[in-house]
């Protein structure tokens, strides 16, 4: 017999939760409208094969970003996940979807209708330097972000939608076309601007576009851990500064390397991270450790600061009718390997044992009952 666990009420989200398993069946156990910002890096319809080198062992570890049913099934598969994104919003929360030219397009369509155009935000460029160039066309050397704020049911106005969704604007450095401008302060239509200097001019400071300049972690980067499609740090932490405040929960549930929960956890937001990849989760879960470490400790004073502990979970979720296909022989091992029993066979009757307790399994096709004679050769089996 195979156990289920339901919960019957949804999770609740703590300080840091790190859990393994399907982004669906995860999002779908959360409460609805538990969550202030979500950044998703859905995979990009690349159709193409990505290889990790891992660990001291150099463990090659790889996932595919490859759809046998094309567009139409990675659009499908994909607006369920956007779907659960916006349940789990606040009503002033932010979804953060990340794309590329492979599918950007068709995904704007789909988030249109899911969140509403009206509560469209921003398409976001984000615009890095890489290694390559085409001489058929222009080097393809940006993403998109596509920010949605959540509909919120008691408005009327699409102005007042966007004053109900958090938004703490950012800066950037904006640098003057004026030579020879010193810094110092200038009057401007009866006002006045600061302006400063760095090692490429005379610049001030503005509210930051929808074009990002942030550049991509390089091989020779600090932060670079080795994950394939790792994010910059940079990015995020513009992100999460512009749609949440201390306190707030921060989620990603296609957390890859760990950028997100990492900025996170360093700008003293609460967060939630999911991947089915046991890869990405170990990645995750060192970077998360090392990060903590380094949090603690003052280099310079010494202090030592707490830092918010982390769970790590495991969803297991599988379907029914897979699991019937098994052979008898598979099935049984997969059934003891979850219940954490050693496969032993030391009398017929007896396929395992979880410790001193001996362990039975039955067939994998659900229509097959535990008749009476299974149940006489487990008790014989047992009293010797």
């Amino acid at each position: 017999m195979v156990q289920r666990t339901i919960h019957c009420q949804p999770m609740k989200i703590g300080n840091g939760q790190l859990i393994e398993g399907d982004n669906l069946q995860v999002m779908r156990g959360l409460e609805a409208e538990s969550i202030d910002l979500i950044y998703a890096d859905p995979p990009f319809f690349s159709q193409k094969d990505y290889s990790i080198v891992w660990g001291d062992s150099q463990e090659v570890r790889s996932f595919s970003d490859i759809w046998k049913d094309g567009l139409p099934g990675y659009l499908t598969w994909l607006n369920a996940r956007i779907a659960e994104c916006k349940r789990l919003l606040k009503k002033t929360g932010s979804l953060y979807l990340h794309c590329d030219w492979h599918a950007g397009h068709y995904i704007k369509i789909e988030l249109d209708k899911l969140f509403g155009y009206h509560n469209f935000r921003n398409e976001i460029i984000w615009a890095y330097r890489t290694g390559g160039a085409s001489k058929r066309y222009f080097s393809r050397k940006h993403d998109m972000i596509f920010c949605y704020g959540k509909s919120a049911q008691d408005t009327k106005t699409q102005r007042d939608h966007r004053r109900k969704t958090k938004f703490n604007p950012q800066k950037e450095k904006a640098y003057t076309k004026a030579k020879g401008r010193r810094p110092g302060k200038i009057n401007y239509g009866g006002g006045t601007a600061e302006f400063f200097e760095d090692d490429f001019g005379v610049f001030n400071w503005v509210n930051a576009r929808d074009v990002w300049e942030i550049s991509y972690v390089g091989s020779t980067e600090r932060e670079r851990i080795g994950y394939a499609t790792q994010k910059p740090e940079a990015l995020l932490e513009r992100i999460i500064l512009a749609s949440s405040d201390e306190g707030d929960v921060v989620g990603d549930f296609f957390c890859g390397g760990g950028t997100t929960p990492a900025v996170a956890q360093r700008l003293k937001r609460k967060w939630i991270a999911c991947d089915s990849s046991r890869a990405a989760i170990s990645v995750t879960r060192d970077r998360l450790i090392d990060q903590a470490e380094q949090m603690r400790m003052d280099e310079q004073t010494g202090k030592v600061f707490p830092v918010p502990d982390f769970t790590m979970e495991h969803w297991g979720v599988y379907e029914a009718h897979e699991l019937s296909k098994m052979p008898p022989n598979t099935f049984r091992a997969f059934v003891l390997k979850c219940f954490a029993a050693r496969a032993e066979e030391r009398d017929a009757g007896i396929h395992g044992w979880k410790g001193p307790v001996p362990v039975w399994v039955g067939s994998p096709k659900p229509k097959n009952r535990v008749g009476a004679e299974e149940v006489k050769d487990f008790a014989n089996a047992v009293v010797k």
